[in-house]
Order: structure tokens, then sequence, then C-alpha cells
């Protein structure tokens, strides 16, 4: 494959990765352009095999944050909630895994 026709080829593909990203309104639409810039390889197959290998890897990488992030009793180790979390003595605490802590 010839310099311009790889340029030709990443340029096209960063262009419509941002469109896209823009048209479904996700924040960061220029990180789908450079995602795609990092993604286009020499031949269509390297290229699947990539996004397929990515798409694995953030699969296990959610699956290990969710796990690693739920107790055995039904808790969560971090509380994302917005509310502050209550504490055992009854305090309200800005950590915000405090109130999934037990003593």
């Amino acid at each position: 494959m010839t310099l311009s026709h790889r340029t030709i080829k990443i340029a096209s593909a960063t262009v419509i990765a941002i469109l896209i990203a823009q048209f479904l309104n996700l924040n960061y639409s220029v990180s789908a352009g450079i995602i795609a810039i990092l993604s286009v390889l020499d031949t269509k197959k390297s290229s699947v095999l990539t996004a397929l290998q990515r798409i694995a890897s953030t699969v296990l990488a959610l699956t290990i944050a969710t796990v690693s992030s739920a107790r055995s009793d039904g808790t969560r180790i971090v509380n994302f909630s917005a509310e502050p979390a209550a504490t055992s003595e009854g305090r309200t605490s800005t950590c915000p895994s405090a109130g999934a802590r037990t003593r």
C-alpha cells in the first residue's frame, strides 16, 4: 500500500469515526478519531483482528472491574452515589466507600 493510499484511508476513517460519535451524541468524539487512527492497519484482516482483540480486552477489563467491586454481602466496595454515605456510627462521611465498610 502506498503512502498516499494509507493517508487517505486513515483520514477518511478518522472523519467517519468522529461523525458517527457526534451523531450518537458521545462525549469526547475526537477520541473516536484517535482510536480510528490507531486502528487502521495495512490490511482489512489485521484491522479486524486488532478490533476484536480490543473488544475482548475491554470485556475482560469490565468483568474484572465488576467482580472486584462487588462484595459477598451484596454491598459495593466503592459507592458511586452523589449522596454522602452513612457510617456504622450514623454519621455521614464524604468518603465514597465509608458506608460500604464493616468494622
